[in-house]
């Protein structure tokens, strides 16, 4: 199981949430979403055998949404921050 964190441009209200969470839960492979509207994150639990992080990042850009930028979550990458150790 793979978790990445997704900045997105153009989330800015509730009906956003629900766009998010539609266009990322029908895909094959993507077992949990979390969105914070706050920080402009989504948080996507997936099976990376089954589904790639461009096809997230296409999903939400076919949404309507741009990619600001993407990253493993702190517990993919082995450490508290991936600063020093990882």
């Amino acid at each position: 199981m793979q978790t990445e964190l997704i900045r997105l441009v153009g989330m800015n209200s509730e009906s956003s949430i629900q766009k998010i969470n539609d266009a990322l839960s029908t895909l094959d492979g993507v077992t949990g979403v979390r969105v914070s509207l706050p920080e402009r994150l989504v948080e996507v639990q997936f099976n990376a055998a089954l589904v790639q992080l461009a096809h997230l990042e296409s999903a939400l850009h076919d949404t309507g949404f741009r990619v600001a930028n993407s990253q493993k979550s702190q517990s993919e990458k082995g450490g508290c921050c991936g600063g020093c150790c990882g």
